[in-house]
């Protein structure tokens, strides 16, 4: 489980984006984020696996506090949760297969023959099996987005953080990459924070809802009852969608 008790992090004396978070992640659960842009999501997802640091408050992954931990700690814990960027952030100079071996070859004593047959297992995971000698330039936005998932999963962490999983991609792929985070869930048992603007996803992948206003978190419950909640921010969010 994930714990995060008021948190804090300003970048200068108008900027604040969190003002005292606290929020639970439950086990094998996926928790959306929504809110305003520049309210403090993406921040939150970055400062789990310490690549922002928090002023004050704490962060619990698993009994390990992450605010303020030294490297050696900070490794361990993101071993065990994977960050997936928007865009995938593929190696374009590596083939597909190549970028799900660099993660495995940095951080496991594996086999030749141990990474190859992970590759593959995780490829299918993600429906692309065929892909592993191609390019991420021959690869469509949604296929990277694929990928960029299989590379992550790859190292099979307990945690999943998705930072827009859905952004720029057309209706049936978002729809896809929605059902593929809900089958990671179901398959691997991994619990997930996913960062969207999108209600659609939202309505497909989330077990509860946070909304993140003014630095914290004013609303954490389920679609049903985040639609109750008199808000602006969430009247015309599902107001505007088909959710």
């Amino acid at each position: 489980m994930i714990k995060i008790r008021n948190l804090h992090k300003a970048f200068s004396a108008t900027v604040r984006p969190l003002q005292g978070v606290d929020i639970d992640v439950t086990d094998k659960k996926t928790i959306v984020l929504i809110g305003k842009s520049g309210t403090g999501k993406s921040v939150l997802l970055k400062s789990i696996v310490g690549l922002i640091e928090p002023d004050r408050g704490s962060i619990i992954v698993d009994d390990t506090e992450v605010v303020g931990t030294n490297q050696e700690t900070l490794q361990r814990i993101r071993h065990d949760v994977g960050y997936i960027f928007q865009g995938g952030a593929l190696y374009d100079s590596l083939t597909v297969g190549q970028n799900l071996a660099f993660p495995l070859e940095k951080t496991r004593n594996l086999s030749k023959k141990e990474i190859k047959e992970k590759i593959e297992y995780y490829l299918e995971e993600v429906g692309l099996p065929e892909k592993i000698n191609q390019m991420p330039s021959e690869l469509s936005g949604g296929q990277r987005k694929r990928i960029g998932v299989a590379r992550t999963i790859i190292t099979e962490p307990k945690y999943l953080l998705y930072d827009e999983p859905t952004t720029g991609l057309d209706p049936l792929t978002t729809e896809d990459i929605s059902h593929l985070i809900l089958q990671l869930r179901d398959r691997l048992g991994i619990t997930s924070i996913a960062v969207t603007h999108d209600p659609y996803c939202m309505s497909i992948i989330a077990d509860t809802v946070a909304y993140i206003d003014e630095g914290v978190i004013k609303f954490q419950g389920t679609i049903a009852e985040a639609k109750e909640v008199d808000d602006p921010f969430l009247h015309s969010f599902f107001h505007a969608s088909t959710v």
